[in-house]
């Protein structure tokens, strides 16, 4: 809290600008100078996301000591600032207001800090680590080493041989202590267990084939209990209501269950039809018995045959979807999106706003880039997390923001906690951006495909739109268990 209040009292008495990195990426504040990567006991994202660095806190200060205080304030001019002249994170859009009112004192109170969660840090030229643990430990070395050389010194006037300490040994418990307590620990057993580019994608496909087949052997043991000299008989009915003898065939064979429709003209419920069993005498019925005897030809059940088996037993495909950030900041969001994708043309997300301010719950996008132009391929765009298993299981890419908490309800393992190494290995992730902006540092640890693009050259967008086609081919194609749940 002490940095926090030396910087608020520099804005106040205007000494702000005098407040400069020297050569050791520091500024002098309070007597002492700190580094720019030092923590402030003030969280970010409305006390809920990491601390605020003094470089990022400084960059705010000056800017509000420049235009007079928070009246006269721009995000979107703070933020060009911000990134002209340093490179630490600018402050989110949430936090500005109460951070600048404190450091310009307009206001005594400061929200969102927590100094009691503050780790402790190194501050160099003051002394120590910064660490009590690591402090007490390096001490007690030092007061050994000391005692080490005090009982070395030879006596002068007893003649003594000179020893320098060979019998003397400074304590391995001590000493593995001090260097585990500046050290910081990277990986632990769960990090050297996992293993990135790896998932059980395979082992799922597995399941997945197995649990087909084992429902084709049901219902190959169901049709197979059909009595073969029973059939379902077509009810007299209308010219274009009349239920033919393949129709009821295939409603015995379980056509129903698989969703087939009738393969005549349809319109009548196949329910109504009455099962007559040729093995047994039967009463004609009224229909039939105008038909003299020598026409009347006995109906045969066709064999189902391997090929139809198969046929009724795959699957149908879902329709891929991908998911976009509702965010109305972002590239690409679901008022450009369409455009982007079917015509491979970027249009700004505020013209495209402007242009049609009416958003949807989602968009349907037809793909003919890498395709027969005659027979696109439909994809379905949306901004809003799934909330049914089945569109989870046909979600094949997502377009991130940048933030973790995009990702905070989804159903993978660790996206909850930031951990995206799962989420990216089952979903493909692109980061679309303009290409004379810095990538977020957060970007580049996730595995997600960087896409370019233009702020002002308009006949590099096929190129984007062709690189993010052929990453999700790819990326789709690589996972056989997506590759048969989805039509691309």
């Amino acid at each position: 809290m002490e940095a926090l209040n030396a910087l608020r009292e520099s804005v106040v008495s205007g000494g702000i600008a005098t407040v400069d990195k020297d050569s050791g990426d520091a500024y002098p504040l309070g007597g002492v100078h700190l580094p720019a990567s030092y923590k402030l006991p003030y969280k970010s994202q409305m006390g809920k996301a990491d601390f605020y660095s003094l470089g990022t806190a400084v960059v705010l200060a000056k800017y509000l000591s420049k235009i007079g205080g928070t009246a006269k304030f721009r995000y979107a001019e703070y933020l060009r600032e911000a990134k002209k002249v340093s490179k630490d994170p600018a402050v989110a859009i949430a936090d500005w207001k109460g951070l600048g009112q404190y450091l310009c004192g307009e206001s005594d109170e400061c929200p969102h800090v927590f100094p009691d969660q503050l780790p402790e840090q190194v501050v160099p030229g003051l002394g120590g680590t910064g660490n009590k643990a690591a402090d007490a430990a390096v001490a007690a070395i030092k007061r050994k080493r000391d005692q080490r050389d005090a009982d070395a010194v030879p006596d002068a006037g007893a003649g003594a041989d000179v020893h320098m300490g060979d019998d003397t040994t400074v304590d391995a418990d001590d000493t593995l202590q001090a260097i585990e307590a500046n050290e910081i620990r990277l990986r632990n057993r769960n990090t050297m267990l996992s293993v990135p580019g790896r998932s059980f994608d395979a082992v799922m496909d597995i399941l997945y084939k197995v649990g087909v087949e084992e429902m084709n052997r049901t219902k190959k043991l169901n049709m197979a209990n059909v009595n073969p000299n029973s059939v379902t008989a077509p009810r007299s009915s209308g010219r274009y209501q009349r239920q033919t003898t393949a129709d009821a065939a295939m409603r015995q064979m379980g056509a129903d269950a698989l969703g087939i429709e009738n393969v005549g003209f349809g319109g009548g419920d196949p329910g109504d039809a009455e099962e007559i069993n040729f093995s047994q005498p039967q009463a004609a019925a009224p229909s039939q018995a105008r038909v003299p005897p020598r026409q009347k030809q006995q109906l045969v059940v066709p064999k189902p045959s391997s090929r139809s088996d198969a046929s009724k037993a795959a699957l149908p495909k879902m329709t891929p979807l991908i998911l976009v950030p509702p965010s109305t900041s972002t590239l690409l969001n679901l008022y450009n999106i369409k455009q982007f994708l079917e015509d491979g043309v970027f249009v700004p997300p505020e013209e495209a706003r402007e242009a049609n301010p009416n958003k949807a719950a989602y968009v349907r996008c037809l793909r003919t880039e890498g395709k027969d132009p005659k027979r696109p391929v439909k994809y379905h765009v949306t901004d809003r997390d799934p909330s049914r298993k089945e569109d989870w299981e046909r979600l094949v890419s997502v377009c991130a923001l940048g933030k973790a908490w995009q990702f905070k309800r989804w159903p993978y393992k660790g996206a909850g906690s930031g951990d995206m190494v799962d989420t990216f290995l089952k979903v493909a992730g692109v980061y679309f951006h303009y290409a004379d902006e810095p990538i977020d540092p957060l970007i580049k640890q996730w595995n997600v495909k960087l896409i370019p693009i233009s702020r002002h050259n308009r006949a590099n967008d096929g190129s984007a739109q062709r690189a993010f086609w052929e990453y999700l081919d790819a990326f789709v194609s690589s996972r056989p268990g997506l590759s048969s749940r989805v039509a691309t």
